[in-house]
């Protein structure tokens, strides 16, 4: 990163890091350098949008995911449908917190 600070390998790489050090804040940082940096490499919309669940920022996580499968072949992009499906419960029962109870 010295040489070159707008790598954004280095921030995807870094993101990694912080991540498995439970920093998930300086993680989403050095992840949304990265895909600033280079908004074609899905990975770094994979990992952002799991910090943005991790912090509690799930529509910033769907739209995260939603540019993960976009980026990937069909065959991955459904790998990620799940917690895809899972956060767009969990952001409308958030904007709903009344539906479903008696």
């Amino acid at each position: 990163m010295k040489n070159d600070p707008r790598h954004s390998e280095a921030h995807y790489n870094l993101g990694n890091l912080y991540f498995d050090a439970n920093d998930f804040r300086l993680a989403q940082f050095h992840y949304e350098l990265a895909a600033e940096m280079d908004p074609s490499f899905p990975n770094v919309y994979f990992n952002l949008a799991l910090v943005q669940a991790i912090n509690h920022e799930l529509a910033a996580a769907v739209s995260a995911l939603t540019k993960y499968q976009a980026l990937v072949s069909d065959k991955e992009g459904r790998n990620a449908e799940e917690l895809l499906s899972t956060l767009k419960r969990t952001l409308a029962a958030a904007k709903n917190p009344g539906f479903g109870t008696t």
